[in-house]
């Protein structure tokens, strides 16, 4: 998403991004960022400083039976105010397929890492142990953090990595964690 948005110069798409903004009757406003037609979020804020965003994490396990993720991030920011709340909301339906999302609250300083796939979803705080102490072929691949999560194109939870499609991180989704660790820690 970020790719098209922000840095590839001519994606084919460049000429129809856009915000969107919702004031659905009864829920919470929000914006989205993302391209004309699109009526899900690929990211988004919203009035009750709820953000939610997505990274791919390919997963051989998909289903049909489930949220549109486009779609349920949207709902996440019409209905939720906190992240507990957004995490009700969240396990309360379900995945279709593998995903990176994110979600952070204003209201309560939080922000919690979703690795997903068909049925199952791994919740990631700030210096979790699964991301600290996972190690493909002798190198560590994760450096969490104790006052930021982010996440790229890759999962560490272990339920996760058993059905991925790329078994461990690499190329560019790699280079791009620990660019984002660098710049944390900075």
């Amino acid at each position: 998403t970020y790719g098209s948005l922000v840095c590839a110069p001519n994606p084919g798409t460049a000429a129809h991004k856009g915000i969107a903004v919702f004031h659905p009757l009864g829920q919470r406003a929000h914006a989205t960022i993302g391209f004309a037609g699109l009526f899900g979020a690929l990211t988004g804020i919203s009035a009750a400083g709820l953000t939610v965003h997505e990274a791919g994490d390919d997963s051989k396990v998909e289903t049909f039976d489930g949220f549109a993720w486009i779609v349920r991030l949207r709902y996440i920011m019409e209905n939720a105010d906190n992240i507990n709340q957004a995490l009700t909301l969240w396990n309360a339906t379900n995945n279709t397929l593998g995903m990176n999302h994110g979600i952070g609250s204003a209201a309560d300083g939080r922000f919690v890492a979703l690795e997903t796939r068909a049925y199952y979803t791994a919740v990631f705080g700030p210096n979790d142990p699964r991301e600290a102490n996972y190690v493909y072929d002798g190198q560590h691949m994760g450096a969490p953090l104790p006052d930021a999560v982010w996440r790229t194109n890759h999962a560490y939870d272990p339920g996760m990595l058993a059905h991925a499609t790329y078994t461990h991180p690499s190329g560019d989704s790699l280079t791009r964690y620990f660019l984002l660790h660098d710049t944390l820690v900075y």
